[in-house]
């Protein structure tokens, strides 16, 4: 049920004013449905140094709760993890759609659950 006072407008309708402040936080989207989220929630691994890259990659991990999916893509970063670039090769992320994966991945990562971006 629906508060009759309260209205929110889809995130891709809301206007930018000129009040809209600076973003403070990095954001990620779902590239499914579009939700955004915090980046504070997407779950990153440990570096690893890539031959075939000449560099460090990590992976990282996004749960969408719309879509009930987990994201999984590899990004460029630094021997801290920090990351420094793009994904890798610039491939859309590889979709995790098994209820059994998800709730593992869930339970690991509880913070992934996550705090939506406004």
């Amino acid at each position: 049920m629906s508060h009759p006072h309260l209205h929110l407008a889809p995130l891709t309708e809301r206007p930018v004013t000129e009040f809209s402040g600076r973003p403070t936080a990095r954001r990620v989207e779902c590239p499914d449905c579009g939700k955004t989220f915090l980046d504070t929630v997407v779950v990153n691994d440990a570096p690893e140094f890539s031959d075939a890259h000449g560099c460090y990659i990590i992976c990282r991990r996004l749960y969408c709760d719309h879509c009930n999916q987990l994201m999984l893509w590899f990004q460029h970063s630094n021997d801290s993890g920090t990351r420094i670039g793009p994904r890798v090769d610039d491939e859309p992320p590889f979709i995790v759609r098994e209820k059994r994966l998800i709730e593992k991945f869930l339970k690991q990562h509880p913070e992934a659950a996550g705090m939506i971006a406004v």
